[in-house]
């Protein structure tokens, strides 16, 4: 069963997007990028928590939230999340979220990264 972060939270937020080979999953990386950008947490590498590296494991320990995007149901990030023994306190998954399919364009366009923040600003 996924822990409770530390009782000694820093206060950061951070953010562990799925960077799937998708639409959703680059939008993922996009949104955690925007967020950092715009103040809101600190992007991390949803990889170094699958790959077990400590500096990962401590920040994510000590942190006061945890945003997990997924780009699908598969829950990729969730997972590596809780694997590490860890549980998102927002878990964003953008085809329910946004309404989006699944789909293999790589490229995504600015205009769809504005729209997409703009409404999941309140859910953050």
């Amino acid at each position: 069963m996924p822990e409770s972060k530390s009782s000694s939270s820093d206060g950061t937020v951070l953010i562990f997007p799925c960077a799937g080979a998708t639409n959703l999953g680059q939008l993922s990386t996009r949104l955690g990028i925007e967020m950092e950008n715009r103040g809101l947490g600190t992007f991390k590498c949803t990889s170094g928590i699958g790959s077990q590296r400590s500096d990962f494991l401590i920040a994510a320990a000590r942190c006061d939230k945890i945003i997990a995007i997924d780009g699908c149901d598969f829950n990729c990030s969730m997972k590596m999340l809780r694997r590490a023994g860890f549980e998102a306190d927002r878990h964003i998954i953008l085809t329910r979220e946004l309404g989006m399919k699944l789909n293999r364009e790589l490229n995504v366009p600015d205009t769809l990264l504005s729209e997409s923040i703009e409404k999941l600003a309140d859910k953050l």
